[in-house]
Formats: structure tokens, C-alpha cells, sequence
């Protein structure tokens, strides 16, 4: 009797995770797909501004794919450019975020890896599929996130004011 115990023990301790993992499988990595209703020019447009910024950030595409993004400028626009910029730009998605036709929101884990650098910074995508066209501010918010060291008084300003600094450098 107790080494059918032990056996059934064993076997639901093998396949628990297996059936666990099952019934999560929205919690997978998904695959982003693709949203052919875009225009080719302004998405284009955006891309090259997009790898530009995040070149400045000091978190690059790659230069593979860096150039691809910069070859589509010298070729006609069409529909299949669409498709290439996303090619391009899905695998730093970080998060896919779809808004269905009722303006519900679902999140699903994109295909980037998520790596934190401890005192440093780590720029991500989130890419949203927004079939509602709703246009309200789209607010993320986390238990886990912490506040900035600094936040600007206004808009105006964006340079750091000594006050505001947690830990003054020795240079100042």
C-alpha cells in the first residue's frame, strides 16, 4: 500500500508541472503577429526615428537589422514593407498588448528576453495591437516599479537640478 502511495506521489509529482503549464498557456511566449492595416510611409518613418532613439539610448537594433531598416527607405512602399518593418522590430517586443473590438486589454509576453541591469538602464518594445481604435492614454502600472530618481518640474526643463539628485556626484 505505501509503495503505491509512493508511486502515485512520484507520478504526480512528474506530470503536476507538465498539466500545470498546460492550463497557463496564455502566460507563453507569443508570437506577435502581424497588423497589415498600417500605412507603409508614416510606420516606416516611425521605425527609422524608433531605431534612431533607442541607437541614442545606448540600446541599438542590431546592426543586421539596423541596415535591413535602413534599406527599405530606398524601395517602393507597399505592403510588404509592413510586414519587413515588423519582421524587423517583433523580436524586441518585450510585450504585446491587444485591445479588442469591446476595448478589452489583454497582455502577452513578446519574444525578447527580459534582462535587468541592476543600477543601468534596459529599453524594451511593447507592441499594441488596438483593433478598438481606442484613443485613451494607455497607463501601465506595477507593485514592482520603483519611482524615478529624478523627475523634471516641467516639461521645459529636463536637465537635473542638484536638489533634486538622491546621491550628489563628487563633481558638483
Amino acid at each position: 500500500m505505501l509503495q503505491k502511495q509512493l508511486f502515485l506521489f512520484i507520478i504526480a509529482g512528474l506530470f503536476l508541472p507538465v498539466i500545470l503549464l498546460a492550463q497557463h498557456a496564455e502566460h507563453a511566449t507569443h508570437t506577435p503577429t502581424s497588423v497589415p492595416s498600417v500605412e507603409p510611409q508614416p510606420l516606416l518613418a516611425q521605425a527609422i526615428r524608433l531605431q534612431e532613439a533607442l541607437s541614442f539610448l545606448g540600446s541599438s537594433l542590431s546592426s543586421n537589422d539596423a541596415t535591413r531598416l535602413k534599406a527599405l527607405q530606398n524601395k517602393a512602399l507597399t505592403p510588404e514593407t509592413v510586414k519587413v518593418i515588423q519582421e524587423i522590430l517583433d523580436p524586441y517586443c518585450l510585450a504585446i498588448i491587444s485591445i479588442n473590438p469591446e476595448a478589452r486589454v489583454k497582455v502577452a509576453r513578446g519574444p525578447a528576453t527580459p534582462k535587468l541591469i541592476q543600477g543601468g538602464w534596459t529599453s524594451f518594445l511593447v507592441k499594441v495591437n488596438n483593433d478598438a481604435g481606442v484613443t485613451a492614454q494607455l497607463e501601465v502600472e506595477s507593485p514592482n516599479s520603483a519611482s524615478p530618481l529624478h523627475a523634471p518640474t516641467s516639461s521645459m526643463d529636463s536637465r537635473v537640478k542638484p536638489e533634486n539628485l538622491s546621491i550628489l556626484p563628487e563633481s558638483i
